[in-house]
C-alpha cells in the first residue's frame, strides 16, 4: 500500500519513518510549508505557563527563547513529545483539540495566578484565547510562524493518483485538507477521479473540507491524534490485503468471481478517458531535444508506460474475459491434478521455499525495471535542470501484479489424437472431491498470508502497547513523586499557616497598642496645649487620664502628674507674661519699709504702715537688680529682676524669704506662680510620657551564659 503523507515537512518525516516500519511506501508531499517569524517579540512577564496547538509552535518558541522552567499546556500528544525532545519538562498533553486544552488549562490553573502565552501561528484553528478568557484567564497570543500553502500538485503526485499509484491520502488540519481540494480540483478541472483513493482525516474537521470529492472512503481518527490515525492506517492496509487475495470482488464488495461485468458504451468511454488522461500526463512532460537512437529509446519507453497505464486502467474491462479452463475429465488430468494437489502440500509444509523463489523473482523484476531506468536517465542526460522524472513505481507495481496473475493461470489442457482403439479401461473418479479438495488447500494457503499479517499487525500493536505501558508507568512514578512532593508542601504549608495565624494574632494586638498609644499621645498633646494658657483644662485632663487607663504601665506613670494638675483643672493657671504684669512690687516695698521702720521705733505696724504708704506715694526710693543682702528690699530687687529675666522659679525662691508685711503683700502673687510652676513642671512629665508611648518595645538583652 502507498499512501500519501501532506504534513509540512518537520512533521512529515516522523510520520513517514512511522509508516514505512510498517511495511507501507509513502509519497511525502507537503501541503503547508513553516516559515518562522523573524525576531518575534515574546513576552513572558507575569507568565504561569506556555500554551502549544502544534509541535511547529514548540519549535519555533525553542528557537526564539531560551527559557525551559515554564509550565507547558500541549494540544496533543505530539506537540507534547516535541516539547520533551526540546527540553520542557513540566508538559501536560490534551486529547488532540483545541476545546480539550482549553478544558485541560482551566482545570489546572488559576486565572488570578498570572498571564498564559499561547505561542502559535498565523492561522488559527479554533478559538483557544476567547474559551479560555471567557474562564477569566489572560491570554498573550504571540504569532512564531507562517504556514505558507502549496499552490500546486507536483506532476508526479497528480499521476500516481489518476492512475491507481496512490491508496491514502494522509490529512492532519482543515486547511491541509482544503488546500489539496483546491490544488486537485484546479488541476483536474473536476472534483471526481480520486475513486480508488482513501481518505484518512485526522478529525471530522478535516473531512468536512471535502465533501465534494468522489473518494474511495473517509475514514475518521477516533480520537485527533497521530495514535488513531494509525489505527486508520492499519485497517486500510487489511481492508486492501483482502481485497488482493479477492481479486475477482470489487472495491465495495460486490461481485462475483464467475460473474462477467457487462461492458456498454458508457463503460468503454470512461475506460478511454482514464486511458487518455494517462497519455496526455505523459505528453505533457518535457523532453529533451533528442535525434536517433536516443529518441527512439525514449518513445518507446514513453509508449510502453502509456500501454502500461492503459492496461493498469483497463484492468476491470478485460479481466474477466480471460479463458477459464474447464475441469479435466481424462487420465492425464487427473494425473495433473493430483500433481497440484501434492504440489500445494509441498507448499503447505515448506512455506520458506515459496517465499524464496517469489522474492527471486521480485528481484529479477527490480533489477530489469532498474536497468530501464538507467537507460532512460543516460539517454536523457540527467543534469540539475533537469525536470523530476515521473514515478512509474505504482505502474510498475501493477504491471508485475498483472503479470504474476496471468503465469498463474492454469494452462489449457494439450489436444489429444483421436484413436480407432477404445481406451483401456481406469478406475472411476471422483473428480468434484479433488477439486473440493485443491480449493481447501488453496484457502489454507491464502489464510497463512493473512495469519501472517495479523501476526505481524499484533506483534506491532504489542510493540506500541508495551511503548504505551512504559510511559503510563513513568507517569504513575512520576505521580508518585508529585503526590510525596504535595504533602510535604501541604505539612510546610500548615506549619506556615499556624505560623502567619500567631504572627497575624500578635501584629494585631502590636496594632492596637500603637492605636491606642498614639491616641493617649494626642491627648497628652492636647492637654499640654491647654497648660500652655491661663484657662482651664479639666476636660483635657479627663481625656488623657482616660486613655492611660489602657495601659497599665503607662497609667502608674501618668498617675501622678494627673493628681498634682487636679487643683488646677477647674481655674487654670496664670501665664508667665500675667505674672511679670501682676507683680506687686511697689506694695512689697512699702510693706518692707514699714516692717523695717517698725522695728526701728517700736510703732505700731498699722500705723507704720498707713505712713509709710501715703510718703511712698509721694517718693520711692529702693535698690533694684541683683543686690547684695539679706534684707528685704534686697530679696524684692533679685526676685524682681530675676521674673524679668523670665526665670520664675529664681524670683518664686526669693520672694518666699519674704516676711511679715512684705510677705503678706507678695502672698497671693506667690499663690499663682506657685501654681504656673507646678503646670509647667506637669507638663514636661507629660512630654517625657509621651516619648515613651510612642517609642518601641525593646526586650532587655539576654544575659551571657556564665562559664
Amino acid at each position: 500500500m502507498r499512501i500519501l503523507v501532506t504534513r509540512p515537512k518537520e512533521d512529515a518525516d516522523n510520520f513517514a519513518a512511522t509508516l514505512i516500519a510498517r511495511g507501507i511506501d509513502v509519497v511525502v508531499e507537503p501541503l503547508l510549508t513553516i516559515q518562522p517569524i523573524a525576531n518575534p517579540a515574546i513576552d513572558l512577564a507575569g507568565v504561569q505557563a506556555l500554551l502549544f496547538t502544534s509541535a511547529n509552535g514548540v519549535r519555533c518558541f525553542a528557537a526564539a527563547e531560551k527559557r525551559r522552567d515554564l509550565k507547558v499546556f500541549t494540544v496533543g500528544e505530539g506537540s507534547a513529545a516535541a516539547a520533551r525532545a526540546l527540553g520542557f519538562s513540566n508538559i501536560e498533553s490534551a486529547a488532540g483539540d483545541v476545546g480539550s486544552l482549553a478544558t485541560l488549562v482551566a482545570d489546572r490553573l488559576k486565572a488570578a495566578d498570572g498571564v498564559l502565552l499561547h505561542a502559535a501561528g498565523s492561522s488559527l484553528a479554533g478559538d483557544l484565547k476567547g474559551q479560555l478568557e471567557a474562564a477569566g484567564f489572560t491570554v498573550r497570543r504571540v504569532t512564531l510562524y507562517d504556514a505558507l500553502t502549496a499552490s500546486e500538485l507536483s506532476p508526479g503526485t497528480l499521476m500516481n493518483l489518476r492512475l491507481g499509484g496512490i491508496d491514502a491520502v494522509a490529512l492532519f488540519s482543515p486547511r491541509s485538507a482544503r488546500t489539496f481540494a483546491d490544488l486537485w480540483r484546479k488541476a483536474s478541472g473536476k472534483a471526481d477521479g480520486l475513486k480508488d483513493v482513501t481518505a484518512l482525516c485526522l478529525s471530522a474537521a478535516v473531512a468536512r473540507e471535502f465533501n465534494d470529492l468522489d473518494w474511495r472512503r473517509v475514514e475518521i481518527a477516533a480520537q485527533p491524534d497521530i495514535a488513531a490515525l494509525l489505527a486508520l492506517v492499519d485497517a486500510e492496509q487489511q481492508r486492501r490485503e483482502t481485497e488482493m487475495s479477492h481479486p475477482a470482488t470489487d472495491a465495495k464488495g460486490g461481485g462475483t468471481p464467475d460473474a462477467a461485468p457487462e461492458i456498454d458504451e458508457k463503460t468503454r468511454a470512461a475506460a478511454a478517458s482514464d486511458a487518455a488522461a494517462g497519455a496526455a500526463i505523459v505528453a505533457a512532460m518535457p523532453r529533451p531535444a533528442s535525434n536517433g537512437r536516443g529518441g527512439a529509446l525514449i518513445l518507446g519507453l514513453i509508449a510502453g508506460a502509456v500501454a502500461g497505464a492503459g492496461m493498469v486502467v483497463a484492468e476491470p474491462y478485460w479481466r474477466p474475459y480471460l479463458p477459464v479452463t474447464a475441469a479435466p475429465t481424462n487420465n492425464t488430468s487427473l494425473a495433473a491434478l493430483q500433481a497440484d494437489v501434492n504440489a500445494l502440500k509441498a507448499a503447505l509444509g515448506n512455506r520458506e521455499t515459496i517465499d524464496s523463489e517469489a522474492r527471486h523473482d521480485i528481484e529479477a523484476l527490480q533489477s530489469e525495471i532498474t536497468n530501464w531506468k538507467d537507460q532512460l536517465s543516460q539517454a536523457t542526460g540527467n543534469t540539475a535542470n533537469t525536470p523530476t522524472p515521473i514515478d512509474l513505481g505504482p505502474i510498475e507495481m501493477r504491471l508485475a501484479a498483472l503479470e504474476e496473475q496471468l503465469k498463474n493461470l492454469p494452462a489449457a489442457p494439450a489436444p489429444t489424437e483421436a484413436t480407432s482403439e477404445a481406451a483401456p479401461e481406469t478406475p472411476a473418479v471422483d473428480v468434484s472431491a479433488l477439486t473440493a479438495r485443491i480449493a481447501e488447500l488453496e484457502g489454507k494457503f491464502a489464510s497463512l498470508g493473512d495469519t501472517t499479517t495479523r501476526l505481524d499487525f499484533l506483534s506491532s500493536e504489542t510493540a506500541t502497547q508495551k511503548a504505551e505501558i512504559e510511559t503510563a508507568k513513568a507517569k504513575l512514578d512520576t505521580v508518585s513523586a508529585l503526590n510525596d512532593r504535595l504533602a510535604a508542601l501541604e505539612t510546610q504549608a500548615k506549619s506556615l499557616g499556624d505560623d502567619l495565624t500567631n504572627l497575624s494574632q500578635e501584629n494585631a494586638e502590636a496594632g492596637l497598642k500603637r492605636q491606642r498609644a498614639a491616641a493617649l499621645v494626642l491627648a497628652l498633646g492636647q492637654l499640654r496645649g491647654a497648660l500652655g494658657s491661663e484657662a482651664p483644662f479639666a476636660a483635657e485632663l479627663a481625656a488623657a487620664a482616660d486613655l492611660g487607663k489602657a495601659d497599665s504601665d503607662l497609667a502608674a506613670k501618668l498617675s501622678p502628674t494627673i493628681e498634682a494638675l487636679q487643683p488646677f483643672a477647674n481655674d487654670g493657671a496664670p501665664t508667665l507674661a500675667q505674672l511679670q504684669s501682676d507683680f506687686p512690687a511697689e506694695k512689697i516695698a512699702q510693706g518692707a519699709a514699714a516692717d523695717t521702720a517698725g522695728e526701728a521705733v517700736g510703732a505700731e505696724a498699722s500705723w507704720l504702715q498707713k505712713t509709710f504708704s501715703r510718703l511712698s506715694e509721694l517718693i520711692t526710693v529702693r535698690p533694684v537688680g541683683e543686690v547684695e543682702g539679706d534684707g528685704a528690699l534686697a530679696h524684692l530687687a533679685r526676685g524682681e529682676a530675676r521674673l524679668g529675666n523670665g526665670d520664675l522659679t529664681g524670683a518664686v525662691t526669693e520672694i518666699k524669704a519674704l516676711s511679715g508685711q512684705a510677705g503678706e503683700a507678695a502672698k497671693a502673687w506667690l499663690t499663682k506662680a506657685e501654681a504656673r510652676l507646678a503646670v509647667d513642671a506637669a507638663s514636661a512629665d507629660l512630654a517625657a510620657i509621651s516619648a515613651e508611648a510612642l517609642a518601641p518595645a525593646v526586650d532587655a538583652p539576654a544575659a551571657e551564659p556564665s562559664n
